[in-house]
């Protein structure tokens, strides 16, 4: 009875979510009563209202449905009836068992009077609960299954869903009275239901539904010791329940995570989770009630040696267990309900008795009425032989009405007993099939689930051919290992899926039943190469039946099989035995199949246990060896990365001082001879030549440029120009590819190539020492990221500083590059100094404005907060840039990871100002989206 209270509990949830009261509806409803006529409308809002109070005033709900009741019953409103009958069923149980069960029944009995199929299932809902409430599982699942179809035949998907939560809660309450190996099982059981009725949920988007689903499912897995999985479906639970502000669901949750956390023996975790469970509780209920809880948190301070707690909650638990227990009063309505019933089917079979004899009465008394009528009418005839043809004729019909009526009798006679046979032969068969299915799903063993169901079937319709077939669906054929005729097992044969021909191959193929009475008729062999096991051939059958094994994601296992030698052997009765029977079938063979899988999977842990532990005792003497070999590695990395990251730019700027001093020997030596040759207006056409050259910052790959040093040839041909071939590789080497109109004068003049080439020396030597300054500004960002990485507090010791002041600092180290097209946006509020390292935070605002900057392009909005917020002090810095992509959003704070190009960042930035904070107890994130922007945000404590 361990998860009677986990039951209870989600029932309650499921309860109060759909029906919490709302003032305005009640006021409506009531309003509308006031003015509407007694008719089926005030019916049906009478029944709102029974609704509406049923669990913020049950009796109020009572009087309505009383009303509601009394007013159908006068308008013969069936549906009416019926919805309040149900409701009056569901209101009494708990207070007065056998009230609530002659309710239901009544409500039931209605319904399908007036053929009304979702009150039918509701009354069937409401038996099945009450039977739930008084421990009758048979009974229970029976109510669920004939709702299960109503429902079915209505699609009406979100009462399905609650019938198979609620069945499968049955399945669980079961599983803790029995053994471990039937315990599994029931528990698997119960597991299918409760996705199913997720899957339902999920399908309405019903939130409710999905919270307890959810719950059930995390509270089976942990039940079948699978806390991985169990711990996977906690999450979308817990938020589920917090959207719907269901305090009861956020309770159940954390008491389920505390005890999965236990058993992990993660103590400090779990005793949080399970005092907070503890005030929900005590805020929602006022008072203990889950003495699970109070379980868990004995066995959670016996753990801590925390002996005093421990008596304490255990007093607690026990208290609360005992209340649980049923009480005097609870048993004895439980046993006088079972005499009621019993005693209702004496009467009926007494009744039953009283109508046959009275039937019998009535043929005496016609058949003496007859002999005194043909008296009568001889009496007639001789006093009257003027009336005797008249007479005659009478008593002729007289007669003919009366063998009619008699024949009428007779048949009712007959059809009476019939339906008594039928309605005694189904529920012996339900009984039957219930105390199979057990039996099949309790073993974990093929041969003896064949055994079972083979004894069974065999006892409840012809069986002299029956089989079990496995689909093999690697290798596209039927396996049966096990098959008998007559009692006589086959040997081991199998079926190719490639001959379609096959019964069974059909039956998997099309995932339908196959049912044939006269297979003469058909042409067809249906055990073609099968023999039994002492050599002689096998008899074909007259009739048959294929049944499909289907799992509950409709995937295909095998066949079931019965045959008969005799035409016409089987019914829809045997068809939907068989059903049945399949669907446990389908259970026990994926349990056998899994436990088979966990022998193997325990086989090769072991082995590989004894591998690792042989392992681990020869790596532990390396274990040390290794662990300063990393340390090495990890050096290692880190100067290659920066010797890679100095020489780029020092490679750069020797290359462009070699470039330097050659043009700048040339420039020196011919620069007077220029001026003496080139004429002022020339001259001037010469600077201007190399200003152009100098604006230019087009890069060409050298296919683009052989083609615009081709087109410039050209271009001077056409002007004349002597050495336009040489003339044209000076000027696409000094970047001019455009037009030239403007230098004809220098170009047509006879020293053209000679002051190009000087030219060409002066804009190298520019571009050179642009080159030589980016290098610079490089080599500095790289020894400024390295020293920054490295640098640590020299005096270790807080000291009071402002925060506004340090990043006011930082705006204005950076003030000449945000003055041109940078917005800073400040939202200071006053705060106190804080203890803190001053020169480290300073490092923190500088990364964070300047990784902003290069976000923007140094272009756009730059919003820096600084506000108080209870214990700590809040700094945000936004920037309306390019934003983070969703992919490396989890590495933004990782070392050496950046996005910039090549030598323009270290990938340390992040890293050092997450150490920073860490080193203040304080935390740091950010918010992006791409295209946006990014927020990063810092917490301090005061």
């Amino acid at each position: 009875m361990k998860h009677y209270f986990i039951i209870a509990l989600l029932l309650f949830i499921n309860i109060k979510t759909a029906h919490a009261q709302n003032p305005q509806v009640l006021d409506s409803l009531n309003r509308l009563l006031a003015a509407s006529k007694p008719d089926t409308n005030q019916v049906n809002l009478l029944n709102g209202l029974m609704t509406a109070y049923t669990y913020s005033s049950p009796d109020t709900a009572i009087q309505y449905a009383q009303k509601a009741l009394t007013l159908a019953q006068k308008l013969r409103f069936t549906r009416g009836e019926s919805f309040a009958l149900s409701g009056l069923a569901f209101l009494e149980t708990g207070k007065n068992y056998v009230a609530a069960i002659r309710y239901a029944q009544q409500a039931l009995q209605v319904a399908t009077q007036g053929k009304h199929l979702l009150e039918q299932g509701r009354a069937y809902t409401r038996l099945a609960g009450i039977f739930t409430n008084l421990h009758y599982s048979e009974e229970s699942l029976d109510f669920y299954k004939k709702a299960e179809n109503i429902f079915l035949q209505l699609n009406n998907q979100e009462r399905l869903g609650t019938v198979y939560g609620n069945t499968a809660l049955i399945y669980r309450t079961e599983a803790d009275l029995v053994k471990q190996a039937a315990k599994d099982s029931l528990n698997r059981l119960a597991l299918s239901y409760f996705e199913k009725g997720l899957a339902i949920n999920r399908a309405i988007k019903k939130k409710s539904g999905i919270l307890i689903s959810l719950t059930n499912i995390t509270s089976t897995y942990e039940a079948l010791n699978q806390d991985s999985l169990a711990l996977t479906y906690l999450p979308e639970a817990t938020q589920l329940a917090i959207e719907e502000n269901d305090l009861r669901g956020i309770f159940l949750l954390k008491f389920l995570k505390a005890k999965l956390l236990l058993k992990k023996g993660q103590v400090q975790e779990a005793e949080t989770l399970a005092l907070e469970a503890n005030e929900i509780e005590t805020k929602v209920i006022g008072k203990p009630a889950s003495d699970r809880l109070y379980e868990l948190l004995s066995d959670l301070y016996v753990q801590k040696k925390d002996y005093a707690k421990a008596y304490q909650y255990r007093l607690i638990h026990q208290e609360l267990r005992d209340k649980s227990l049923y009480n005097a009063e609870a048993i004895k309505a439980a046993q006088q309900l079972r005499k009621d019933l019993e005693a209702e089917k004496e009467e009926a079979l007494r009744q039953e008795a009283e109508k046959e004899r009275q039937i019998q009465r009535l043929y005496l008394m016609l058949a003496g009425g007859f002999v005194v009528l043909v008296l009568f009418i001889l009496g007639l005839v001789y006093r009257n032989n003027l009336r005797q043809k008249r007479s005659n004729q009478q008593l002729q019909e007289k007669n003919e009405e009366i063998a009619q009526q008699s024949e009428e009798l007779y048949q009712i006679n007959e059809e009476v007993l019939a339906q008594r046979d039928n309605l005694q032969k189904s529920y012996d068969s339900v009984e039957r099939l219930s105390e199979m299915g057990k039996k099949i799903t309790a073993t974990l063993n093929f041969e003896s689930i064949f055994s079972q169901l083979y004894q069974n079937v065999n006892e409840l319709m012809d069986a002299s051919i029956f089989g079990i077939g496995i689909y093999k669906e690697n290798k596209q054929e039927i396996s049966y290992e096990l098959a008998m005729e007559r009692g006589v097992p086959y040997l081991p044969y199998t079926r190719s899926m490639q001959d379609k021909s096959q019964f069974p191959v059909q039956c998997i193929t099309e995932k339908k039943e196959i049912i044939i009475n006269d297979l003469a008729d058909k042409n067809k062999t249906v055990n073609e190469a099968a023999v039994l096991e002492d050599g002689t051939k096998s008899e074909e059958p007259n009739s048959l039946i294929y049944i499909p094994l289907l799992n509950n994601q409709e995937k295909i296992l095998g066949i079931i099989t019965v045959q008969s030698f005799q035409k016409n052997a089987y019914t829809d009765y045997h068809l939907n035995i068989l059903r049945n029977l399949a669907i446990y079938t389908a259970i026990a063979l994926e349990n056998a199949e899994s436990f088979a899988q966990i022998q193997m999977q325990n086989a090769e842990i072991n082995t590989q246990r004894e591998e690792i532990l042989t392992t681990l005792e020869n790596l532990q003497t390396a274990q040390d060896q290794l662990i300063q070999a990393e340390k090495l590695a990890v050096m290692g990395k880190l100067v290659a990365s920066v010797a890679h990251e100095i020489n780029t730019p020092l490679g750069a700027i020797r290359a462009s001082a070699g470039n330097i001093d050659t043009d700048m020997n040339e420039a020196l030596q011919e620069l007077p001879k220029v001026f003496q040759i080139l004429s002022p207006d020339q001259q001037e056409n010469f600077f201007a030549l190399v200003r152009k050259a100098l604006e230019n910052k087009q890069l060409l790959s050298s296919r683009e440029e052989r083609i615009a040093r081709k087109q410039l040839q050209k271009e001077l041909e056409s002007y004349e120009i002597e050495n336009a071939d040489d003339l044209a590789y000076e000027l696409t080497n000094m970047g001019i590819y455009g037009s030239i109109t403007a230098f004809l004068p220098i170009f047509k003049d006879e020293n053209a190539l000679f002051t190009t080439k000087i030219a060409y020396h002066l804009v190298n030597q520019q571009r050179s020492t642009d080159n030589i300054q980016v290098a610079v500004d490089r080599a500095a960002k790289v020894v400024f990221a390295l020293k920054t990485y490295a640098r640590q507090d020299q005096s270790g010791e807080k000291v009071k500083s402002s925060v506004t002041l340090g990043i006011e600092t930082v705006l204005t180290l950076y003030h000449n590059q945000l003055k041109q097209n940078t917005e800073v946006i400040r939202n200071y509020s006053e705060v106190p100094e804080i203890f803190c390292y001053p020169d480290e935070l300073n490092q923190v605002w500088t990364n964070l404005i300047h990784n902003a900057m290069q976000a923007m392009t140094s272009r756009g909005k730059l919003e820096i907060g600084v506000k108080q917020e209870d214990n700590n002090l809040f700094v945000s810095i936004k920037d309306n840039g390019s934003g983070i992509p969703d992919d490396i959003k989890p590495r933004i704070f990782e070392a050496f990871f950046t996005t910039k190009p090549e030598g323009e960042g270290s990938g340390l930035g992040l890293d050092i100002v997450k150490k920073i904070i860490d080193k203040h107890s304080g935390q740091i994130g950010f918010e992006s989206e791409a295209g946006k922007g990014t927020t990063f945000w810092v917490k301090l404590p005061m």
